[in-house]
């Protein structure tokens, strides 16, 4: 489960409960229909949610970012806020697989960098 949350000049989306293979790709695409998804860098949180998903769903991610990034975005980062080492571990797997996107994402363990960073 998540919920997408504009976060003045961010998008946040958190994750809760148990998160599927499904969560992850549906919470991009509802992340990618928003008006202001051009513009805002994004914050997705795993904390307190069981990572229920499998790696290979990250093939499936990537190339849809791939396929549906707008090429007049103007936004460049993605933060990821994780909260365990599991969550963490997930989180560079993923980015093991994302490398060829055209923003940077980054993984964090506090709300404060990654904050301070979405915003540099």
């Amino acid at each position: 489960m998540y919920t997408i949350e504009n976060a003045g000049s961010y998008i946040r989306v958190v994750f809760s409960g148990r998160v599927n293979d499904d969560d992850l790709l549906n919470a991009f695409k509802d992340e990618v229909a928003l008006p202001d998804y051009r513009e805002k860098n994004a914050l997705w949180v795993f904390d307190g949610c069981e990572c229920d998903f499998s790696h290979s769903c990250y093939e499936e991610l990537t190339r849809y970012i791939s396929t549906y990034y707008p090429r007049n975005a103007t936004r460049l980062k993605t933060a990821i806020l994780t909260s365990n080492n599991l969550h963490q571990a997930l989180a560079e797997l993923f980015l093991g697989q994302a490398e060829e996107l055209t923003y940077s994402i980054r993984i964090f363990q506090e709300q404060s960098e990654a904050d301070a960073w979405l915003r540099q």
